[in-house]
């Protein structure tokens, strides 16, 4: 009987070949896509970890000490190394840390020094540029400091090493250029150990693990063995392994939310089955059929339509992902050497999607088995749902109340935003459950706007859509959650993006820098490289003087200042810089803003300072200081300065953070040295040359005068979030396509039933003189109704929701009109395309039925 059962589904299916086709396709659609993600995933999570090992090296943990007086002995290494799921060790040695540094040494770049092993090559910080690692007395040295000093491979200097006389060493190689690691020293472990007296010590080890999963035991075990331990997680390695930057969240999210389209797309045509079988069903249970072998042979058919659209989505899934390999490296930014595909999970993915479907089916097949037999054999037509005038007060009262409540709830605490979101997510919910509240209305208002031009198929496709307004509640649930989604998706994105370019913009107000290779209290690089500069189409730049290393006599402190303070003539002291920048240029950059008096034609005597300045060592406008050259400053030895404080600006213009520098006029500075600059800061303004006079500006700074600079492309920091921007962009519009595609298998399905529900009302239209064009327009506006109406739901759950987020997020952005106006746009288009094939199949048939 079970197999009875099976068979008269499948015919039951097949009966119907159009609607079978949608409904397979609806489901597809949905295991394609869960299917395609996580077969990206596994290839993106494969290549992920190949250039996470590239970038941060193939090692899991950094654990040591901070403060030079402690060091792991021979005894702790030992122990670190039969910890169990450690694999491989290698030390570092910092013989001299800030604490506990030689005076001799301070003046030196850092030492550092590894054992040279695998492992340590593995270390970020041994990235050759040239050259090789270092042997007994040899050393790598930074790029910026080759050029400062005038060294190469091969070159030799003579450096301290306490307790042990000083040593010449010789360079063995040059380390990449980097912005933050422009001053170090690395020597071999071996060497230097002996050389300090720290044979068999290490400040820290670092660490490979079998594999990740003991890294959280091998954690606790090191902090309940040593005290004051620290130990770095790896965390940037270990996020971007684990998330992908945060895309798998997102990816597995969209998929359910596209296989959850799905499932409704399977409730609406089981529905619509079981309707239009009714008098089938009825004539089964006349003939002695249970309401159990009724509720059977829907499961039975929505059984047949899983299994073959698991089949169909999976195998269109894994074709996808190898046709579009190229797009993963182009659009994700990831090296995709092949694609992995994971079968165990596929084929989990599948057995999911059919039981979920199974579980949807569970809803119509419930409907059908409490079915009357005479009533369905009878056929009567389905009646609108008529509810009460206080159940119509309810819901509206409850929806006006969720809005009041977004916009009445204070911002700012993390409570608040909680109750936001909140408020947000029941309104969506609230919409979903009482959808045919809002969609009587909007049809009926759709109606309203069609007669004046069409007064005729305005007036019959709205009494046709109110009247078969239960078979469009799932669709109109799909296309509201399509909307929401790319709504709220797209505005979310956009806001995040504009927010973080705006920190961008505060933080790096310009996207590149020529910075002299010397240290800043050095002479620096010649004023001609920027007169060269601006003479070249394209670039807007400002130029920053060498400045002054001076020691400040401090009248107040403040209890917040955390930095150096030392003793000169009894009195506290800190240390800053002096130097002179066009701040009026520098406000064409910055949203900096001058708190009091002036910052234009200063005087040799005449300086600005920030006013964290003045709170930490309790300064004001009109205050004297005496500034006294630091010993260490290339004018050390002259006569201190008399500065008097003639302006307070509220942070550094172009370095917010830095409130160690003071500004005076040029002549100031340059009456103590030659002048020379210490940076250029620049924008290109033609963002279509922009490579060209990155180009010019390389080739400048290849001349001979100009070797002792380093130039650094700011902009290369945003890279990184664009493309994350992109790839989140990329899948949500495939996820928003994907769903358009399965909203369109829907009403296709859900038109093509009501067509030919309503045959013999067009064949009455059409024998009373209306034109074919009439009736096809009435097919047409029925569409137009149910996709408008979802939409506009869609639209009005997702404005609220995107306020929600985006006030949860302190985030501002502009009413997104345009994105409102082309989803309006587009969705008559869509429901106008639902109709098409039932049209055209009207078109055949109409005049050959009664």
């Amino acid at each position: 009987m079970k197999w009875m059962l099976a068979r008269l589904a499948w015919r039951f299916l097949i009966a119907r070949k159009i609607r079978a086709f949608f409904a397979i396709m609806g489901i597809s659609l949905g295991v394609l896509l869960l299917v395609s993600s996580q077969t990206m995933m596994s290839t993106l999570q494969h290549s992920t970890e190949v250039s996470a090992r590239e970038r941060f090296g193939d090692f899991d943990l950094i654990a040591g000490y901070n403060e030079g007086q402690r060091l792991l002995s021979s005894k702790d290494i030992t122990w670190i190394n039969n910890l169990e799921g450690v694999q491989e060790t290698t030390p570092i040695l910092l013989p001299y840390t800030a604490g506990h540094m030689p005076e001799n040494v301070a003046v030196q770049p850092f030492y550092y020094s590894f054992k040279a092993d695998r492992l340590a090559a593995e270390h970020e910080l041994l990235s050759l540029q040239t050259g090789s690692f270092p042997e007994d007395a040899q050393v790598l040295i930074s790029s910026k400091y080759a050029k400062e000093a005038g060294l190469g491979i091969g070159s030799t200097l003579t450096l301290p090493f306490p307790p042990a006389e000083d040593q010449t060493v010789t360079v063995s190689g040059i380390l990449k250029e980097s912005e933050s690691l422009s001053r170090l020293f690395i020597f071999n472990y071996d060497w230097i150990s002996k050389l300090t007296d720290h044979t068999g010590q290490a400040s820290a080890l670092i660490l490979k693990l079998d594999n990740g999963n003991v890294k959280s035991e091998v954690i606790e075990q090191l902090n309940d063995h040593f005290d004051g331990l620290t130990i770095d997680r790896r965390s940037a390695k270990e996020e971007e392994q684990k998330n992908l930057g945060g895309l798998r969240p997102l990816v597995t999210g969209l998929s359910v939310i596209v296989l959850l389209g799905s499932i409704l797309i399977v409730i609406s045509t089981l529905q619509m089955s079981v309707q239009e079988r009714q008098k089938e069903l009825a004539v089964l249970r006349l003939l002695g059929g249970t309401r159990r072998q009724l509720f059977e042979m829907v499961i039975w058919e929505a059984l047949w339509i899983s299994i073959l659209s698991s089949f169909i989505g999976s195998a269109g899934g894994i074709m996808l992902c190898y046709a579009t390999s190229g797009v993963l490296e182009k659009w994700m930014g990831y090296r995709v050497d092949s694609v992995v595909v994971s079968y165990p999970v596929i084929a989990a993915v599948m057995l999911g999607s059919i039981l979920v479907t199974l579980l949807a089916s569970f809803i119509p097949a419930y409907s059908s088995s409490r079915m009357s037999p005479l009533a369905a054999h009878r056929q009567q037509p389905a009646r609108l749902t008529q509810h009460s005038l206080w159940k119509h007060i309810a819901v509206y009262s409850l929806f006006v109340g969720l809005i009041a409540l977004s916009i009445l709830i204070p911002g700012g605490k993390e409570t608040s935003k909680t109750a936001v979101i909140i408020v947000g997510v029941l309104f969506v919910l609230l919409c979903f459950l009482c959808i045919s509240f809002l969609l009587k209305p909007l049809i009926k208002g759709i109606a309203l706007c069609l007669k004046p031009l069409y007064a005729m198929e305005g007036t019959i496709a709205g009494r046709n859509a109110l009247s078969r307004i239960g078979r469009s509640k799932q669709i109109t649930r799909v296309i509201m959650l399509s909307v929401i989604v790319g709504f709220v998706g797209f505005s979310v994105l956009d806001s995040i993006v504009k927010e973080t370019e705006k920190n961008m913009a505060n933080q790096f107000p310009l996207d590149y820098i020529i910075q002299s290779a010397e240290a800043s209290y050095e002479p620096g690089f010649s004023p001609e490289l920027s007169n060269q500069l601006n003479r070249l189409k394209g670039i807007d730049s400002i130029t920053i003087s060498s400045s002054l290393l001076v020691d400040i006599p401090v009248n107040q402190m403040s209890p917040d200042w955390n930095g150096s303070v030392f003793k000169i003539d009894n009195k506290d002291h800190v240390l800053a810089s002096l130097q002179s920048m066009d701040l009026i240029k520098a406000q064409q950059f910055s949203s900096y803003q001058v708190v009091e008096g002036k910052i234009q034609d200063l005087q040799k005597n005449q300086i600005v300072v920030t006013k964290d300045f003045c709170r930490y060592f309790g300064y004001s406008i009109g205050d004297t200081l005496e500034l006294k050259m630091d010993e260490v400053s290339e004018a050390a030895g002259a006569a201190p300065l008399q500065m008097n404080i003639v302006g307070v600006i509220d942070q550094n213009p172009l370095f917010p953070g830095d409130e160690m520098t003071m500004y005076t006029s040029v002549d100031a500075v340059n009456s103590y040295r030659e002048a020379k600059v210490e940076q250029i800061l620049f924008n290109i303004t033609d963002k279509n040359q922009q490579e060209a006079i990155k180009a010019q500006v390389q080739s400048l700074l290849e001349q001979p005068e100009y070797q002792n600079t380093v130039f650094y492309d700011r902009m290369a920091e945003l890279e990184t979030f664009y493309q994350q921007y992109k790839q989140r962009t990329a899948f949500l519009t495939a996820s928003i396509l994907l769903l358009t595609l399965i909203i369109l298998a829907g009403l296709m399905n859900i038109m093509s039933s009501n067509l030919r529900e309503s045959q013999k009302e067009f064949a009455t239209m059409r024998s009373i003189g209306s034109k074919p064009w009439q009736v096809i327009r009435l097919a047409w506006f029925e569409g137009i109704m149910i996709a408008v109406s979802g939409t506009v739901m869609g639209l009005i759950a997702g404005v609220l929701l995107r306020y929600q987020f985006l006030s949860a997020l302190d985030a501002q952005s502009p009413a997104p009109y345009g994105m409102i106006f082309v989803i309006l746009a587009i969705s008559p288009i869509i429901g106008i395309a639902s109709a098409l094939p039932s049209t055209y199949w009207l078109s055949k048939i109409q005049y050959n039925r009664d």
